[in-house]
């Protein structure tokens, strides 16, 4: 039965998302039966009854943890992941991406792209919370946010993956200031569904679970706003002010201090993640002289949260990450003439 279930309920023409999290309830609930009938089965066997001591491994039953329809939760959770995943592309696809990233002024809100993913992972997120057991539906959350993450900076991707021409050419401080707003709007939905997934499980015996402790499900959850972090350090990288002062140490931020400190996490010892990063920021470009005097008049703090970075701020960087680069490599070829050495010796 196993074997012939998942041949019989494949994806087909009109297989859906909610298709997909019935499947992955039903493996579920064929797994405790099967555990449930096979124990019942040995019992009957060896004549016990229910209220007797009974060591089920000792007439050849499986282990408590067998799961024979593992294989159709697998692959109906593949399944699911696959086709919301899809969905989110189709709606973030449906706009512009130059003039997204390099638009004559500023969006006041997320994007329509945005807000319309945000809408359609929460009936599917919320749906699964309470369709499908909670680790498969965190699996399903995690692996979406993670997806949305990706899908973020593709427009800026210096290679695409198609081989044709980088989707973005260019972007600004504009652009900087729409992804804000997305990357905003995405958090925030994330902190909810981060609540909403472990909420059955903090709500049993949430007196003992304390915010370090391990067990607490809301952190062993993890935050689903991680899954933001690659674009949101993007983000505080461009918008660094290199004329601000330090007030710990009454010093000004530099190029190489402000790259280290956002491409810590990403890859500061990575020279692909810094050569693909330095290649994104060459694609800043100033803002017009009536953008700049429009922000002159208005205040750049009042319409973009930031002070737009100059186009020496921009070169700054990029020399500051292909230095890291040059650093990485010669460490790198001392390292291989020392083992070279070695070897000789």
């Amino acid at each position: 039965m196993a074997v012939e279930f998942p041949k019989r309920t494949s994806a087909r023409p009109g297989f859906k998302e909610s298709h997909a999290m019935q499947l992955v309830k039903d493996s579920e609930y064929l797994n405790n039966v099967a555990g449930t009938f096979e124990r019942s089965a040995a019992r009957a066997a060896v004549g016990r009854t229910a209220d007797d001591t009974f060591d089920a491994n000792a007439v050849g039953c499986h282990e408590r943890d067998w799961r024979p329809f593992s294989g159709l939760e697998r692959d109906a959770m593949t399944s699911l992941i696959k086709m919301v995943t899809e969905r989110v592309d189709e709606l973030l696809e449906t706009h512009s991406a130059q003039s997204d990233w390099a638009p004559d002024a500023p969006n006041q809100y997320a994007s329509d792209a945005c807000q319309g993913t945000v809408v359609y992972l929460d009936g599917i997120l919320r749906t699964a919370s309470v369709v499908v057991p909670k680790r498969n539906a965190r699996e399903l959350a995690a692996s979406v946010f993670e997806h949305v993450a990706l899908r973020l900076m593709k427009p800026l991707a210096p290679e695409p993956s198609n081989g044709g021409s980088p989707e973005v050419k260019k972007f600004t401080a504009f652009g900087v200031r729409n992804l804000d707003l997305d990357l905003t709007a995405l958090e925030t939905f994330a902190d909810s569904m981060t609540v909403e997934l472990a909420k059955d499980d903090y709500s049993v015996g949430a007196a003992n679970y304390s915010a370090n402790n391990a067990n607490n499900p809301l952190r062993s959850l993890g935050r689903l706003r991680g899954a933001m972090r690659r674009p949101r350090l993007f983000y505080d990288l461009m918008t660094t002010d290199f004329d601000a002062v330090d007030t710990t140490n009454g010093t000004q931020v530099t190029h190489a201090e402000a790259s280290r400190r956002c491409m810590g996490d990403l890859g500061w010892d990575d020279v692909t993640e810094l050569e693909r990063m330095a290649k994104i920021v060459d694609k800043y470009r100033e803002l017009s002289a009536t953008s700049k005097v429009m922000l002159q008049l208005k205040g750049a703090q009042s319409v973009l949260g930031f002070r737009p970075l100059g186009k020496k701020g921009a070169e700054g960087i990029g020399k500051a990450l292909r230095a890291r680069v040059g650093e990485l490599k010669v460490a790198l070829s001392r390292g291989v003439a020392e083992l070279k050495e070695a070897e000789r010796r």
